[in-house]
């Protein structure tokens, strides 16, 4: 199986999850769905990234199933990335505008080379951190700032900060 038909089937696997876990009525619900926007800044050329981020409730401690796609092009052809992370939402003391949570999970990073060249797939985990902003009453959006570490074998280990929306459901 060519490595292309592979990413397609993990992007529709990732398409998939969240309408799978909306399905489910046992604390387990499908929660929001969102883009981001930022950069990889470990690169001289084509550092922007651009993204899609869901989010699903697991129902207890807080915790959040986060599949993500990230896409960076550069010159010569570019880079994708799925994550699922499992994110720890912290509740503070003193709760107001902002919601911060932590995270770690897997990585699959595909480079494929405008060349012809195959490209080159490599496995990872990430460490995350970030923030939420709640809206006033009503308001069925979220505005986000992530900061993410993807460790690779072999591979550069990319840090990445973007902004982004979440539209909740």
């Amino acid at each position: 199986m060519r490595v292309s038909t592979r990413v397609v089937l993990l992007l529709a696997l990732l398409a998939m999850a969240p309408l799978s876990a909306f399905a489910q009525d046992e604390g387990v619900r499908f929660y929001s769905v969102g883009a981001h926007f930022g950069g990889e800044l470990d690169h001289d050329d084509s550092w922007i990234v651009i993204g899609l981020d869901s989010r699903i409730l697991l129902g207890f401690k807080d915790l959040e199933l986060n599949p993500r796609f990230t896409f960076r092009p550069f010159n010569g052809g570019s880079d994708a990335q799925i994550d699922v992370n499992i994110l720890q939402n912290y509740v503070l003391a003193n709760p107001g505008r902002f919601h911060p949570f932590v995270g770690a999970g897997l990585a699959i990073r595909h480079t494929a080379l405008d060349a012809g060249d195959a490209g080159d797939t490599h496995g990872g985990l990430n460490l995350l951190s970030g923030t939420r902003v709640s809206m006033n009453n009503g308001a069925h959006y979220e505005p986000f700032i992530q900061g993410q570490y993807t460790i690779i074998n072999d591979s550069v280990n990319p840090f990445t900060i973007v902004i982004g929306v979440s539209f909740t459901f």
